[in-house]
């Protein structure tokens, strides 16, 4: 069910909330919306509350306080607190990763588990990092987005199942229903987006959770290369690495049941 939150200043952020106990918050990705994790709700059968929240500048969300990574945690931290929500697994998938491990520090043990999925800890190539895209793309990916805003999420949502055997109807439809089914994001938050992507590096300065943290990755992930996943899994303590083949970027969109099965071991141990 699609719900709204006020935060201070009148600020609107939307998410969705079904079922009851131990929270499951999930954290959508760069240019997505709640909408991403609809697929793992709808064939959910297991105990758990499923909290998706729109990021704010996206889907039914309002414009946020700013849109550097610390503030838009804290947009996040306040709605958590609004709804009281105290036990909870904090599952971040892709630029959603990124956000996680910024909302760690605050969570302490409010938190039973860490799900980092797709994620990285630097998005873009430097310094002999190679698990990352050249800068080069995300200036593409920019200037794409200016000339033809829809037509370049279209294009980057595609390229998020490359090495997958999907049918092309299949991709089509998933496509339609993000847009379906939540406003696009607003183009200042998806451009400030980019920058955050470009700008954070977590290689020298991840927190260290004090709860368990699975790390899933899909091998044939073009978006953010597998070493990236291999990194996290290797420097977080406590962490187990789930490698998928076959699989790209947005599991919980291909392999929605598979996703579903797996973050609920997380919900109810």
């Amino acid at each position: 069910m699609l719900k709204f939150a006020m935060l201070m200043g009148g600020r609107r952020l939307a998410y969705r909330d079904s079922g009851h106990g131990p929270a499951l918050v999930m954290l959508h990705g760069w240019g997505h919306s709640s909408v991403a994790f609809e697929r793992v709700r709808d064939c959910w059968n297991g105990p758990g509350r499923l909290l998706a929240p729109d990021l704010p500048g996206h889907g039914h969300s309002g414009p946020g306080r700013g849109y550097e990574l610390p503030l838009v945690a804290q947009d996040l931290l306040e709605w958590l607190d609004e709804l009281n929500v105290q036990d909870l697994v904090l599952l971040g998938w892709s630029f959603g990763g990124q956000l996680a491990l910024e909302m760690v520090r605050h969570l302490g043990g409010r938190m039973r588990a860490l799900l980092l999925v797709a994620s990285t800890p630097c998005f873009v190539q430097k310094d002999c990092w190679a698990a990352g895209q050249p800068v080069g793309r995300l200036r593409l990916l920019e200037r794409q987005l200016r000339r033809d805003f829809l037509g370049g999420l279209e294009r980057f949502f595609r390229s998020q199942f490359q090495g997958e055997t999907l049918a092309n109807d299949l991709l089509e439809g998933l496509w339609s229903e993000q847009l379906r089914r939540a406003d696009p994001p607003r183009e200042d938050a998806t451009l400030a987006g980019l920058r955050m992507l470009a700008g954070n590096d977590w290689r020298t300065s991840l927190p260290v959770p004090a709860c368990p943290v699975l790390v899933q990755h899909g091998a044939e992930d073009v978006v953010i290369p597998v070493a990236a996943g291999r990194f996290l899994a290797e420097r977080l303590p406590g962490s187990r690495l789930e490698l998928w083949s076959g699989c790209g970027h947005a599991p919980m969109l291909s392999r929605p049941q598979s996703c579903a099965r797996l973050w609920q071991e997380y919900l109810v141990e």
